[in-house]
């Protein structure tokens, strides 16, 4: 997994970059993070990594906990595809940040 890729995709989710100005920025954004979260995770990179990463470029405490959460249930699932965890990513967001 590329770190530099992994640090670039997670400030985005972070920050909440998006051009969706219908939706919340910050889910969108994070949704839009899992295809390398899922790399991550299929890399074998450490969670704590990525949840520093998480930490380092979050826009707020809120959205790195929910995002962390979604982290660490892709870790537990080896199994999840790109589109689950997209989704799973994206209905976490929603429900405790808001649409």
């Amino acid at each position: 997994m590329n770190k530099k890729l992994l640090a670039v995709s997670l400030l985005a989710a972070g920050m909440g970059i998006s051009s969706f100005a219908f939706a919340n920025p910050v889910c969108e954004a994070q949704k839009a993070a899992a295809p390398d979260l899922v790399e991550a995770r299929d890399s074998d990179a450490d969670i704590n990594e990525v949840f520093s990463a998480i930490d380092t470029n979050a826009s707020s405490e809120a959205s790195a906990k929910v995002l962390k959460e979604s982290v660490s249930a892709i870790y537990e699932d080896s199994e999840m595809t790109v589109e689950a965890a997209a989704e799973l990513i994206h209905q976490r967001c929603v429900s405790q940040l808001g649409a």
